[in-house]
């Protein structure tokens, strides 16, 4: 501000009527002249064009785009019959940093031998739309796939499709090569990969709007 006066503002968001509601806390009063829009977002980039330009959404037309890429590479998405309906279920969507909290809990266990307790918490993963065993090599497979929607999902299910092919036509090279990692590889590898993640998800508030233009 040109007077240099501190001011607080709050504004209460309402995400069921997508509105918001601004009260003045400090230092402050409503007034009826016209200001400068100012378009923030802490998990978008807000192009520069639309930086002070009203009504400005940016993200809608690259959601519009993720929702192509995913159809383009086969992934069922829901159907809605209403926006009602939609709205009920976005609400109830779980973003990453939290479903990341579930992760980091059921891999700290399991590399300390606590698979019991483990899986109490990896139960909760996904919100009831994980269908699978809650152990943890099966989350991190899903939870990985999600990470890297739409483009690079193949990979995931090219390597189930793999596993699944291997299973059937080479079981027992399949089964040696399993057992030998599972001996002496897997928790090196889980570790080092556990360290990776949280470093990575320790920044992840700063780096979101990245990943979501990856």
């Amino acid at each position: 501000m040109e007077c240099q006066e501190e001011m607080v503002i709050g504004m209460h968001c309402f995400p069921a009527t997508a509105s918001v509601e601004i009260s003045e806390l400090y230092n402050c009063v409503a007034g009826s002249g016209e200001g400068t829009v100012v378009n923030l977002s802490p998990d978008f980039p807000i192009p520069e064009e639309d930086i002070h330009r009203d009504l400005a959404f940016p993200s809608l037309e690259h959601t519009r785009e993720l929702s192509k890429a995913q159809r383009n590479s086969g992934i069922e998405l829901p159907a809605f019959s209403s926006v009602n309906e939609y709205r009920e279920w976005a609400l109830q969507q779980k973003g990453i940093p939290e479903i990341w909290s579930t992760v980091k809990k059921g891999w700290s266990l399991t590399l300390r031998d606590r698979t019991d307790i483990a899986e109490r918490f990896l139960s909760e993963y996904g919100g009831g739309e994980y269908k699978d065993t809650p152990q943890l090599n099966y989350v991190l497979f899903d939870f990985c796939s999600r990470m890297l929607l739409p483009n690079k999902y193949h990979l995931f299910q090219e390597a189930a499709e793999l596993c699944e092919r291997l299973a059937k036509t080479q079981p027992e090279q399949l089964g040696r090569f399993r057992d030998y990692y599972k001996e002496n590889l897997q928790k090196e590898h889980l570790e080092r990969y556990f360290e990776t993640f949280k470093e990575y998800f320790s920044c992840f508030n700063d780096m979101s709007q990245t990943l979501r233009n990856v």
